[in-house]
C-alpha cells in the first residue's frame, strides 16, 4: 500500500471486494456510485456522471474482461487508464491519500492491476479513482490502453439526457 493511513487494510479489501463484485455482475452503476462525487455537484450532473462512468466501466470490461481473481500486491511498470467522478480541476488540490494495488487476472487480457486511489477529505478517506492497468512487458499493452482511452473519450453518451 502506498501512502500513509491508520485505517486497516481490511477496510480497503472490503471496498475492493464490493467493487469487483459489482463490476463482475455488470452492475456498473453500483460500482460508479462507490466513487466520491463532489459535494456541490447538482443531482442532474451527478446522474449524468454516473451514467458516463457506468458506460466507461462497460467498455473496460468489454476490452479487458471481468476479474477472474484479484489479490493485494505490488505493481511492476504498467500502462493504465482510470475512472473517477468530478473534474481534474476539482481533484487537483486533493491528491494526498492512499493507493491500494491489487494484482488481477482479467479474463480477456490476462494479468493486470487494479489500483484504488483514495483522497483525504475532511479527515476522511474517500475513493477518488480506480485505475485499470496492464504490465508494460505484456504484448500489446500500450495499444490496448490507448484504444481504451479513445473508446472512453468517444463512446459514452455525454449529453444531458438523464435515465
Amino acid at each position: 500500500m502506498a501512502g500513509e493511513s491508520n485505517i486497516s487494510s481490511s477496510v480497503f479489501d472490503v471496498t475492493a471486494q464490493k467493487y469487483v463484485e459489482a463490476v463482475n455482475a455488470k452492475d456498473y452503476r453500483k460500482a460508479a456510485k462507490m466513487l466520491h462525487f463532489p459535494g456541490n455537484m447538482e443531482e442532474k450532473a451527478k446522474q449524468k456522471e454516473v451514467r458516463v462512468i457506468s458506460e466507461s466501466l462497460g467498455i473496460l470490461v468489454d476490452e479487458l474482461g471481468a476479474f477472474d481473481r484479484y489479490q493485494p500486491g505490488e505493481a511492476d511498470r504498467f500502462y493504465s487508464v482510470f475512472i473517477m467522478a468530478g473534474s481534474l480541476d476539482y481533484w487537483s488540490d486533493k491528491m494526498d491519500g492512499v493507493s491500494v494495488i491489487y494484482r488481477v487476472q482479467y479474463n480477456r487480457k490476462g494479468q493486470g492491476y487494479l489500483i484504488f486511489r483514495y483522497a483525504k477529505l475532511h479527515s476522511k478517506l474517500v475513493l477518488r479513482a480506480v485505475e485499470y492497468g496492464l504490465p508494460r512487458a505484456q504484448s500489446g499493452a500500450l495499444e490496448t490502453i490507448k484504444h481504451l482511452i479513445y473508446r472512453i473519450a468517444t463512446e459514452p453518451d455525454r449529453s444531458d439526457a438523464v435515465e
